[in-house]
């Protein structure tokens, strides 16, 4: 819960530096997000919205991706790492039985 709350901090900066780039230069966020319904600068902001989003879920694709490699790389490690213990161990038990 504690790692979802900070990547929502994250991720929603993300997305309202995204919406801001989306917007008309020197354009004030506050303004476009006051204005009424069905208004031009309304819709400006919806088509923004509507540009910004498939952009923000292509960058929380990546999050899996990143943990799975991780995450192989972890199992790999350890796993040669249980099995050069284990020569080790045979090794000595055998140096122990001469």
């Amino acid at each position: 819960m504690f790692a979802v709350s900070i990547y929502t901090i994250f991720i929603g900066g993300f997305y309202n530096e995204l919406i801001m780039s989306k917007l008309p230069p020197q354009a004030d966020l506050q303004s476009y997000l006051e204005a009424p319904n069905g208004s031009d600068m309304a819709n400006v902001l919806a088509s923004a919205k509507n540009l910004a989003g498939p952009e923000v879920l292509r960058s929380t694709l990546i999050i899996p991706i990143v943990l799975f490699v991780a995450f192989l790389g972890l199992y790999i490690f350890i796993r040669r790492s249980n099995l050069l213990q284990l020569r080790i161990v045979l090794c000595r038990f055998n140096c122990f039985l001469r």
